[in-house]
């Protein structure tokens, strides 16, 4: 049985219970001096025993903590990993006029927060009036994670180009310093596979150790022929967040040229994205609580969306018992609908439904509306989860590694069932609409690998 340090009160009683047996006329009540200076002394017997115990405990590994365990991890070759900043592709939709540049390195601000931003590549506002940009964040860490919707502004003026840019998509991969639970994972698995001359780790390591935004690892061999290693690497978040830019491949490489064994070839390969379309009907069990908000088994279709007031129009009259508050989601041919809900603020005559915030995807007539609620939210997570457990591609008939690349029904069924609200099932059954059989990352033995990720995500109710 490991040792129990005594606590302070178990320590003071035991010094006063040997010194009262051996002066047994001295006063060692609770206000004498005897008891203070017995007090004081068992305050440092007591720091001592917790003291060696941190020492003993940062000894090892497994249990090391703080300074200690960045030390075990310099010494294995798992530095603790730093503060990244969030970061995204085509994430900031400018406005301006048709044909003007945005340069690279252009600064957006959030007014709030006061945090920085710059676009990583040259952009050019299409003929539609505004251009997706891609952009990082100049602080680090978890607080540069901003939601879609967010509006930022411009740092200088560009002439024809509105000063207030929109977020369209998540920026969710800041991160802050590496935790100590997760480097000591790390640290535990170096020790369990050592470094040998060039084995799968090695060459994980070796990425993840060329740059902080660097969260997940793929390794290749022999793909580009015997002898050769491809890795592939992702960023923490979601979806094409997860992208590195060609710039960040190039670094990654720099840095593991310089620690490769000198024989090896080795490329950092370009992932490309695979967007897949989702589209599931769920039958909730029979609680309340998990319902879906209104009643869509009739079909309601838009005729109309006013961007400007943020109007649904639909065709016929709206459904008798959709209330102010409720959610709707969009089904659309365009990819910019990810398929989130929109909650009804207000409604307009019988027919009209002004939306709190405005989709930034395109609303055509002829476009199916669906109830949202809070099973549609959940059950469309449990999805995006899984798109975000995927690795690069890993086809079945040439199997890499041990890390899932393919999008299998199963998975995603599974997925979808196993949804929780509020820690219980709200899930009875399940029908998957799209896609209709297994998703592959394609892999065309070159220098790109495809990644899975989502595009529209919709989660509607099984009437049947």
């Amino acid at each position: 049985m490991a040792y129990q340090i005594p606590t302070l009160d178990e320590t003071t009683a035991l010094m006063l219970a040997q010194l009262s047996a051996s002066i047994p006329e001295l006063n060692l009540g609770t206000e004498s001096v005897a008891y203070k200076i017995v007090r004081a002394v068992a305050l440092g017997v007591t720091d001592a025993h917790y003291h060696t115990r941190t020492v003993a405990l940062d000894l090892f590994p497994d249990t090391a903590s703080g300074d200690a365990l960045t030390r075990w991890g310099g010494l294995v070759g798992t530095p603790r990993r730093g503060a990244t900043s969030s970061s995204s592709l085509s994430a900031l939709r400018i406005y301006g006029s048709p044909s003007i540049l945005i340069p690279t390195g252009t600064t957006f601000s959030q007014q709030s927060s006061g945090l920085s931003f710059t676009t990583t590549a040259d952009a050019t506002i299409s003929s539609l009036g505004y251009v997706d940009a891609a952009i990082i964040a100049v602080e680090t860490g978890a607080q540069t994670n901003l939601p879609k919707g967010q509006e930022l502004t411009i740092g200088a003026s560009i002439l024809d180009v509105e000063d207030t840019a929109l977020l369209i998509k998540d920026l969710d991969n800041g991160s802050d310093q590496e935790s100590d639970g997760n480097l000591r994972k790390r640290v535990i698995q170096r020790l369990g596979e050592p470094a040998s001359g060039g084995n799968r780790l090695d060459y994980e390591e070796f990425a993840k150790a060329a740059a902080d935004y660097v969260d997940s690892v793929f390794v290749y061999p022999n793909r580009n022929g015997i002898g050769t290693v491809d890795i592939a690497c992702l960023k923490a978040g979601s979806g094409s967040s997860r992208l590195l830019s060609t710039s960040e491949n190039n670094e990654v490489l720099a840095y593991v040229d310089t620690v490769r064994p000198v024989s090896a070839i080795v490329r950092v390969l370009t992932v490309v994205e695979k967007k897949v379309r989702v589209e599931v009907e769920v039958l909730p069990k029979s609680d309340a609580l998990y319902s879906f908000d209104w009643n869509d088994s009739a079909g309601v279709t838009v005729a109309s969306y006013d961007a400007g007031t943020r109007t649904v129009t639909v065709n016929g009259i709206r459904p008798v018992d959709m209330i102010i508050g409720d959610r709707i989601t969009f089904s659309t041919v365009d990819d910019s609908n990810t398929g989130e809900s929109f909650v009804v603020e207000s409604f307009s005559g019988t027919d009209g439904l002004v939306l709190e915030d405005g989709p930034v995807f395109s609303v055509l007539a002829g476009d199916n509306i669906y109830s949202g609620g809070a099973i549609v939210d959940s059950v469309r997570q449990s999805i995006l989860d899984l798109f975000d457990s995927l690795g690069t591609a890993n086809p079945d008939g040439l199997g890499y590694g041990q890390w899932q690349g393919n999008l299998r029904l199963s998975l995603l069924f599974e997925a979808i069932v196993s949804t929780t609200v509020s820690g219980r099932d709200v899930v009875l059954d399940s029908t998957i609409v799209e896609p209709l059989a297994q998703v592959e990352g394609a892999d065309s033995i070159g220098e790109e690998v495809e990644l899975i990720t989502p595009s529209t995500v919709i989660v509607r109710e099984r009437h049947s």
